[in-house]
């Protein structure tokens, strides 16, 4: 049974899909992800990579897209900047169903060079007519190309997980560096999987090129993820439609997809972006915040009140300034946040296929606890903080009744280490987040 809370907040639901165009940049795939650590490149040469990234088109039609790059990356405590360059030397746009690529442009250029620590940049718009279509269709799937470099020694903004239709081959996304002076790609604005002639390359982590686009109408749903493991897939790198229960929300079974942003971050709370004001520039192309921070903020063992107060005022610090970081005009959706509900967290080293093997991890997760009354707060925050709340624990709790210990631990079979979900409890939870993402817009 799904259980979550909607109160109106804001004006009463319209049909925006026959609303007139907006021309707002927003998010238009569902497999975006925002760079969350650093990719080291070789430390004998400067560091060339040639990539492929999958994304498949969200929400609604597209009549253009945008590449959006960053050169710094989410961290646990704040935000981190990539202290070396990134040369882009080329960048295409690949429609898997036409079997064509064409060349994206920064300024009429092929190529731009990326500063450190860069917030972003945009490349120019590539429109349908580039393929002889009238608009990229919801659904569609496409795919980045690119080659860029790193001095010696250098890094990129990367991230851990991929969101793709297979993990392999010509639909994968994937990326391999090399020394140009011994390797070159030879189909880099081609299709299918990436060729090499000289030395063969090493598969690496890719630097993670955001779509943004242009909806053909309206200003459908575009959620941004602010997440720590839970959503950035731990535990779940396989997943064929999306890694981690929130891109799986959002891809769904890839007929009807959710356009978003992913900038979950391992191990991170509410200080990713207390401490890391730049992330707020993501704001500006969503109109809902899946916010669904606080398992890190909750490791101590004993209630304290004190501490809960801390987390509770820092997360409001952090829906404000998400607002005020909103952008508004003609046609657009006044930005709307969910705070989800904490669910069960057990001690590690447990039997996870049975309540009986497992332990609460201690009173702050049990009947009572900090935990409990962080959620209960949430709720009263909903018409005035909050726009919803969403609460998974329907899905992934042990029992149904608050007064018992099964509450507090997982049902068997859907955890892998008592604080993260297994790939079974990922698609459960995708499941029924999805649902709740239908039902707000």
């Amino acid at each position: 049974m799904l259980r979550f809370c909607i109160r109106s907040r804001l004006r009463a639901n319209t049909n925006f899909s026959a609303a007139p165009r907006t021309g707002q940049l927003r998010y238009v795939s569902a497999f975006n992800r925002h760079p969350s650590k650093a990719q080291a490149g070789s430390t004998s040469f400067s560091s060339t990579v040639s990539m492929v990234q999958e994304h498949i088109i969200g929400s609604a039609d597209v009549d253009g897209i945008v590449a959006k790059i960053a050169n710094f990356f989410g961290a646990v405590a704040g935000t981190t900047n990539i202290s070396n360059t990134v040369t882009f030397q080329e960048l295409h746009l690949e429609h898997e169903a036409l079997n064509t690529s064409r060349q994206m442009a920064f300024s009429g250029s092929a190529g731009i060079t990326i500063s450190a620590g860069q917030q972003e940049q945009l490349s120019d718009v590539l429109a349908p007519s580039a393929f002889g279509l009238s608009q990229f269709r919801r659904g569609d799937r496409v795919r980045f190309r690119a080659t860029f470099n790193v001095p010696q020694n250098g890094s990129w903004p990367t991230v851990s997980y991929y969101d793709s239709f297979s993990s392999t081959g010509a639909t994968g996304s994937v990326a391999k560096m090399y020394n140009a002076a011994n390797t070159t790609c030879t189909n880099i604005g081609g299709t299918g999987a990436l060729t090499f002639t000289g030395t063969a390359p090493t598969t690496i982590n890719l630097l993670p090129i955001v779509m943004l686009g242009t909806f053909a109408s309206g200003d459908p749903l575009v959620i941004l993820g602010a997440k720590d493991s839970l959503g950035e897939g731990f535990y779940d790198p396989s997943a064929t439609f999306g890694a981690g229960q929130f891109n799986r929300a959002l891809v769904g079974d890839g007929s009807a997809p959710i356009a978003g942003c992913n900038a979950s971050v391992f191990g991170t709370t509410y200080q990713l972006w207390t401490n890391g004001g730049v992330m707020y520039s993501l704001l500006k192309y969503c109109n809902f915040v899946d916010y669904g921070l606080g398992t890190n903020s909750f490791t101590y063992s004993t209630n304290t009140p004190a501490t809960l107060n801390t987390i509770l005022n820092a997360d409001k610090t952090v829906w404000t300034n998400m607002r005020s970081n909103a952008i508004s005009g003609a046609g657009l959706r006044t930005l709307k946040i969910s705070g989800e509900m904490l669910g069960p967290r057990t001690a590690s080293g447990g039997d996870y296929t049975t309540l009986a093997g497992q332990t609460i991890l201690s009173e702050v997760w049990n009947n009572g606890g900090d935990v409990a009354t962080r959620n209960a707060t949430y709720l009263t925050y909903v018409g005035a903080q909050l726009d919803y709340t969403y609460d998974p624990g329907p899905v992934l709790r042990g029992g149904t009744d608050p007064s018992q210990d099964p509450f507090y631990k997982w049902a068997p079979n859907l955890s892998q280490d008592g604080t993260h979900y297994n790939s079974t409890g990922a698609a459960a939870w995708a499941a029924s987040k999805r649902v709740f993402y239908l039902s707000v817009f």
